[in-house]
């Protein structure tokens, strides 16, 4: 948050403006829901807590939402014209191009944008349920693990906020703590991951969110100043995958044979990187040269077309890795 803003804005009001936002989808959402939203933002209270009940009773004696009862259940919607999202108004005709879009978005579920979009959609036709469809299916998972740190981690890069944590190495025997100042949340092959700095150091470091076991959401992280020269598309365009974006690339070349099932082909319209060039030998061998930096992520994609249709890998530490590493 802008150091002046959070000056002028306690934290009960904060909590309140977040309450209001999430209501502001237009539909009911239970005490347990609403918990869960404010624990995206890095609020964490309480199941048993009275804080959230309170701030629920002050909104509803202001008349600024409603509740209805069922069985042991409150539900809780926010009166349309307490809307904290403003904005152009969304066109009839536009509106099942939202939905088809928050649908091919889908199994990116704990991204802030689900819930602008939800936002969006029901302050035009709050009714709107099954016009438009997926048009585009990601090839991602549907359920990461730590997927449920990405929205907290989203305002905390937008904000330019230190935070803490543990990680745990699948060698490790524990997990150890970690202070970073969060850069850049990046997808690669299923898994997500988080790129940032620690304190006092220039080298980028990335963290997979799945061995993230545990954030401190109460820790209050410094702000710190974001370093303009970092670009995601210059740091990573000598890698395949997301490690050693720091190393120099490598002239990498093997050659590749042809079966039953076109390697040679694939290959071409398949790019291992966008490096990639191809020589042909004969009818039945090609030669592929890249440069890139020698990762283990590069040695997987190449054993994908299978190490008894390859020879000729160079450099010695690629040929070694590829076949035996």
């Amino acid at each position: 948050m802008n150091p002046l803003l959070a000056q002028l804005i306690t934290v009960t009001q904060d909590n309140l403006y977040s309450i209001c936002k999430y209501l502001s989808t237009g539909h009911e959402h239970t005490i347990q829901q609403i918990l869960n939203a404010l624990a995206r933002k890095g609020v964490i209270l309480n199941t048993n807590s009275s804080v959230v009940y309170k701030y629920m009773n002050r909104l509803k004696e202001l008349e600024i939402v409603n509740v209805r009862i069922q069985g042991k259940t409150q539900y809780f919607s926010l009166n349309r014209q307490y809307n904290v999202v403003s904005g152009s108004e969304i066109g009839d005709k536009n509106t099942p191009f939202l939905v088809s879009l928050q649908k091919t978005l889908s199994k990116y579920q704990t991204l802030p944008v689900q819930e602008e979009l939800e936002i969006l959609i029901n302050r035009s036709m709050p009714n709107l349920s099954d016009e438009g469809f997926m048009i585009i299916d990601f090839e991602t998972a549907d359920h990461y693990t730590g997927h449920e740190f990405l929205n907290f981690l989203y305002y905390k890069i937008t904000e330019c906020e230190m935070i803490q944590f543990q990680y745990q190495k699948f060698s490790w025997p524990a997990p150890k703590e970690v202070e970073l100042q969060p850069y850049l949340l990046k997808e690669y092959a299923k898994r997500w991951y988080l790129v940032g700095r620690w304190k006092g150091s220039e080298q980028f470091v990335t963290y997979p969110l799945d061995r993230i076991t545990e954030i401190n959401w109460e820790y209050e992280g410094a702000v710190f100043e974001r370093d303009p020269t970092f670009d995601p598309h210059k740091r990573w365009q000598n890698c395949v995958g997301i490690f050693f974006a720091d190393h120099k690339p490598s002239q990498v070349s093997f050659e590749l044979k042809n079966n039953e099932h076109l390697n040679i082909e694939y290959l071409k319209t398949a790019k291992i990187h966008a490096s990639q060039k191809e020589k042909l030998i004969d009818e039945e061998w090609i030669q592929v040269n890249l440069r890139v930096v020698i990762s283990m992520e590069l040695v997987r994609e190449i054993r994908k077309w299978g190490v008894h249709n390859m020879r000729n890998i160079k450099p010695k530490k690629l040929d070694k890795m590829v076949r035996f590493e």
